[in-house]
């Protein structure tokens, strides 16, 4: 991101999107699942039963970041 937020966090560079496993690009913006135990990057939109409901919550992206020294 060109420039980098003036509230920025030391030695972090911030980001629009974010890939990973060039399986899962992530956006500023979008809306998440994410697992209690961690990013669930299985794709489920919407989760499928009430007992998956239960496992997830949701998050808007707000901002991305990577950590670098």
């Amino acid at each position: 991101m060109v420039p980098q937020p003036e509230d920025a966090l030391i030695h972090c560079r911030y980001y629009m999107t974010l890939m990973r496993d060039s399986e899962l690009q992530v956006r500023v913006g979008d809306c998440v699942y994410v697992t209690r135990e961690g990013v669930d990057t299985s794709v489920r939109r919407p989760p499928v039963t009430d007992e998956d409901r239960e496992k997830l919550d949701i998050f808007r992206v707000e901002r991305l970041w990577r950590k670098y020294k």
